[in-house]
């Protein structure tokens, strides 16, 4: 997807028009939510509930313990909920309609409110009536703090806190190199507009359980390079995660904590709970884009950082169909 700023600004404006006519939004992400995804949803909520708009976000589960500050009063998880009061379907940071957290036993295809869909994933299947897909942003609460500023919307502490906490999160700390100059810029605004980029900081890089640490332990004893170092990957079980005392959750960031080592240039780490395989892959050379990778294992995301989820495959299999496509990528 290439950048055009006429098609960007009609877009936005577009978007504009959709947020004057609604009254009452139900606001969702993608499963599973990281935290720009919960960023996402926190900092609209706010904003759009001070614009009069009665919003109930939505999460298909709790968020995990390190994102509980942050969660706003009226958070739904996990339960049904009666669609007929809504009018209108916010959904945000979710690459496809597949992805979203939606009540029990719904699927997107069943739910007729009219959508906005805003994200920043270059592969978005811009599934909404409405659509604001702006891959040049380090995250989707960077979008959104351009859109809400473009609409004239105030942004309060509480939502420029959400914000900075999804810029924050998906760029490593300001480390990866989806990190631009804008991204500096709409940082520095949050902080002046009240975020507190200290709890921030501190609730996410200087907070972690024991459990965690022992993890990482085991994690680095056990990485398994291949290609001459350049691609290094790790596994985790249901019994390492046991016998570590951790939870799943505990484990989404290790990835970023192995991608750190001199020479590999791409790293994954391989999930499995019951009989789902996750992958997560990240490149650290923008010649070697992984989002293809992502795609042939049925999955999506950015270009250096994605994902996929499979079904009824074993670990030996997730981990041969794994070093095929690394293999392919770096032999070009």
């Amino acid at each position: 997807m290439t950048y055009n700023p006429e098609t960007f600004d009609h877009d936005v404006e577009q978007a504009r028009d959709w947020f004057r006519g609604r009254r009452n939004l139900l606001i969702t992400t993608h499963l599973r939510p990281d935290g720009d995804a919960l960023g996402s949803v926190f900092a609209a909520t706010d904003c759009l509930r001070n614009e009069g708009i009665d919003c109930t976000p939505y999460l298909a589960e709790p968020a995990p313990d390190d994102y509980q500050h942050y969660t706003l009063s009226g958070t739904a998880c996990d339960k049904d909920i009666d669609l007929s009061p809504f009018d209108g379907l916010l959904c945000l940071d979710c690459a496809n309609e597949n992805r979203l957290a939606l009540p029990p036993n719904r699927n997107f295809d069943d739910i007729t409110l009219p959508c906005c869909n805003i994200d920043h994933h270059i592969d978005n299947s811009r599934f909404g009536h409405v659509n604001v897909i702006h891959a040049e942003s380090a995250s989707t609460t960077e979008l959104l703090a351009t859109m809400f500023g473009k609409f004239g919307f105030p942004v309060s502490p509480t939502a420029a806190t959400s914000l900075i906490l999804g810029l924050v999160m998906d760029t490593g700390g300001f480390r990866f190199n989806n990190t631009t100059a804008a991204t500096f810029r709409c940082a520095a605004n949050l902080i002046e507009g009240g975020a507190d980029y200290t709890q921030v900081m501190h609730s996410m890089f200087f907070n972690e359980p024991m459990e965690l640490l022992r993890l990482k332990g085991e994690v680095f004893k056990n990485l398994k390079f291949a290609f001459d170092g350049r691609f290094v990957y790790f596994s985790l079980t249901p019994d390492l995660l046991e016998r570590c005392g951790a939870t799943a959750e505990m484990a989404e960031d290790l990835i970023d904590t192995v991608r750190v080592i001199r020479g590999v240039e791409i790293t994954c780490r391989v999930q499995q709970i019951d009989d789902v395989t996750r992958f997560s892959l990240r490149s650290q050379n923008p010649d070697l884009p992984i989002l293809e990778i992502a795609h042939k294992l049925g999955g999506g995301g950015h270009l250096l950082a994605a994902g996929a989820t499979q079904t009824g495959i074993t670990l030996e299999e997730a981990e041969a169909q794994l070093l095929e496509s690394v293999g392919e990528l770096l032999a070009r």
